[in-house]
Order: structure tokens, then C-alpha cells, then sequence
């Protein structure tokens, strides 16, 4: 069981990690979407894997690791805000 200041640290990491993540993903798009399979397969291998690692890092300081399927849920709800303020602003 987690403290609530534990949940709120947790929370809001993941739902500032989602926005990170989509911004990170607008940046390294032209080489995750290479012509080439070979460099489109590494740079998305490669992409993927430093983000889980990070997060699940970051996440081993903020609570010993633990996940909660809110956490996700989080993730999703920052790529989703990052992209809607993204489309906002170019209006």
C-alpha cells in the first residue's frame, strides 16, 4: 500500500513522462520512420527501449518500482494532452 503523496509523486511523473515521450517521438520521427527497415527497426528498438528504461528508473526512485495500471493510464492521458496542445498552437 502507498501513501497518497507517493500516488500524487506517481501520478504526475507518469503523466509528465507521456508528454515527454510524445515530444521525444515528434523529434526522433524521421529516423523511426526511416525508408530503410534496418535503421527503422534500430531507432525503434533503440527508441523504446531507453524510454522504458528511464521510466522504470525514474519510477524505482519515486516508489521501489511499483506499478499501478494508473500509471499508464497517465502516460496515455499526457501523449494525448501533449498532442492536442500541439494541434491547438499550430491554429
Amino acid at each position: 500500500m502507498m501513501d497518497l503523496i507517493t500516488q500524487i509523486k506517481l501520478v504526475l511523473f507518469s503523466f509528465f513522462f507521456g508528454i515527454f515521450f510524445a515530444i521525444m517521438l515528434d523529434v526522433n520521427r524521421k529516423y523511426i520512420n526511416s525508408k530503410r527497415k534496418r535503421y527503422r527497426t534500430f531507432f525503434t528498438v533503440s527508441f523504446m527501449l531507453f524510454h522504458a528504461l528511464l521510466y522504470f528508473w525514474i519510477l524505482q526512485k519515486i516508489n521501489s518500482g511499483i506499478l499501478h495500471y494508473y500509471s499508464f493510464l497517465c502516460i496515455i492521458l499526457g501523449v494525448l494532452a501533449q498532442n492536442f496542445i500541439v494541434k491547438a498552437l499550430k491554429k
